[in-house]
């Protein structure tokens, strides 16, 4: 018997989150917590989508930038850890979006992001999120000879929401 899908609609500053009762409840509470900041610090409006029991898929549906987003959450600081999660991630959606809860260096989340771009052919770009700043980066410039997460600016106009960050 399938179950019957409905949404919950969790209001935010500025954009919205919706969560399907389908969505993985042993991933709700770390996903609620990457959408509302998408949708607090940049406007976006956030659908957390239904698990599959019978294929990967993504985790939510930025209908803002019109793209599905895996979320996932760095507990380990190692380069490893980012490797093994954007791995992960690429199995799901071109587009990642990395929540850093460790203590890792810069050094090593670089090399495990630019590591693992390399090998995941359709990652388009990566988001992380640290210290409560974004920062965007798409395939091009992780695939830099100099890719340095730190040289990576905002643009205002791009972003407006980010003048509180």
């Amino acid at each position: 018997m399938q179950k019957h899908e409905t949404w919950r609609k969790i209001h935010t500053r500025f954009g919205y989150v919706q969560i399907s009762n389908l969505h993985g409840k042993n991933e709700m509470f770390e996903n609620i917590k990457v959408a509302r900041f998408l949708a607090n610090n940049l406007g976006h409006s956030i659908f957390l989508l239904a698990r599959s029991e019978h294929s990967k898929q993504p985790d939510s549906r930025n209908t803002t930038w019109d793209i599905f987003q895996e979320y996932k959450i760095n507990k380990i600081p190692t380069k490893s850890a980012i490797d093994n999660e954007l791995r992960t991630a690429a199995k799901q959606s071109d587009h990642v979006v990395l929540w850093i809860g460790s203590e890792i260096s810069l050094s090593d989340l670089e090399r495990g992001i630019k590591g693992r771009t390399k090998w995941a052919k359709n990652i388009k770009n990566v988001w992380i999120i640290r210290n409560s700043t974004i920062v965007m980066l798409t395939r091009s410039q992780i695939l830099q000879k100099d890719f340095s997460i730190s040289k990576q600016g905002y643009s205002p106009k791009e972003y407006p929401y980010l003048g509180g960050l």
